[in-house]
This record gives C-alpha cells, structure tokens and sequence, in this order.
C-alpha cells in the first residue's frame, strides 16, 4: 500500500522545479492560484516591518515554554546566543519556506481555536532537529507566513511518500602499508604467535 503526503505549496513564491507537481497536481487550479498569487504581489502593499511579538500572550504562558527551552538541542543549537521565547502574530512575519509536507492522513490544516496554547507549542518544537538556512534579498512585497491561511494563495496536492534510503554496504580491501611504518608499529599489528 502507498503512503502518501499532502503538499501545501504558497504560490506568491513563484513555481520551483519540482516534478512531482506536473505529474500530481491539478493544472486548471494551479494556473488560477499563480494568477492570484501574482495579482497579490502587484496590487499589495509594501511590506512593513513591524514587530510580531504579541508581549501579554509571552508573559501569560512563559511557564509552559520553559520546559522547551531547556531541551538539550536547543541549548545545543543556540549555545552562546542571549534568547528569549516570544509569543508572535504569524501575521506579521515573512514566509521563509515555500512548502509544507504532511502526512496525507494528518494533513488537515487546523485553525487557531481548535489547538490548546499547549498544543501549539508541543507542534512548533518537535522532537530533537537540525536545521540549516539561508538567505536571500527579498522584494518589497515578500511572501507572508499568513498567506498559506488563505486558499487562493495555496494549492494542495498529492504525491506518493518518498522514504529515505540509506544503504550500507561491507567491503574488504588491500592496501600497502609503508615499510617505515611497518618497522615502527610492527609489534601492534602483527597476528603472529609469540
């Protein structure tokens, strides 16, 4: 049986190669989502920056973030950085990914008042990760984290899971050991008797 993943792409970032969406997504929906994606980046306002952290919300639920931020990967992952946990508005933040990926059978997209603040919190910090990032200049009119709230500036579709496969292989080799190095370590490596 397949497994299967649901993807969320957020279509003001302009359409990556990616394979899988030809062979898997709807192209009449697609074609209409970039229209308005595109519409969205003409026509919206210029992106001001302004600070997302919502400070009551922070104060109000300092205690049951503490515990995540004293995990043994994020005190790994930040060593050294002067941090603090803030509670923000996803409105106001830039999108810095593209795409999401789920589980086809977990990808209902859940709204706020249906996650306790516990909950929340338990999804943003997984299990132990590593992340690496980049960055790029951005347009005036940047792709927002809101925007995949918004169905005509998403599209989902479909494709079979890929599994990760690593493969170990044993192998026996010969190589010629220096005559220095024999003389030198000879009573280290040798199997004879004595």
């Amino acid at each position: 049986m397949t497994a299967w993943n649901q993807i969320v792409e957020l279509a003001v970032w302009g359409m990556d190669q990616q394979p899988d969406r030809e062979r898997y997504c709807d192209h009449n929906t697609m074609f209409q989502i970039r229209e308005n994606a595109e519409r969205r980046v003409r026509c919206g306002p210029v992106w001001e920056s302004t600070s997302p952290i919502v400070p009551e919300a922070t104060r109000d639920l300092a205690e049951s973030h503490a515990s995540h931020a004293q995990r043994a990967d994020f005190q790994r992952e930040f060593g050294g950085l002067k941090r603090q946990m803030q509670i923000v508005d996803l409105r106001r933040l830039i999108s810095f990914q593209r795409r999401l990926v789920f589980r086809a059978e977990k990808s209902n997209r859940s709204g706020p008042a249906q996650l306790s603040w516990r909950e929340r919190a338990d999804f943003a910090f997984p299990a132990e990760r590593k992340s690496d990032h980049s960055a790029d200049l951005l347009s005036d009119r940047p792709p927002a984290v809101v925007g995949f709230c918004e169905d005509n500036l998403i599209f989902q579709w479909r494709r079979p899971a890929l599994p990760k496969l690593i493969r170990i292989a044993a192998g026996e080799s010969y190589e010629t050991i220096p005559g220095n190095f024999r003389k030198e370590h000879d009573d280290e490596h040798c199997n004879d008797a004595r």
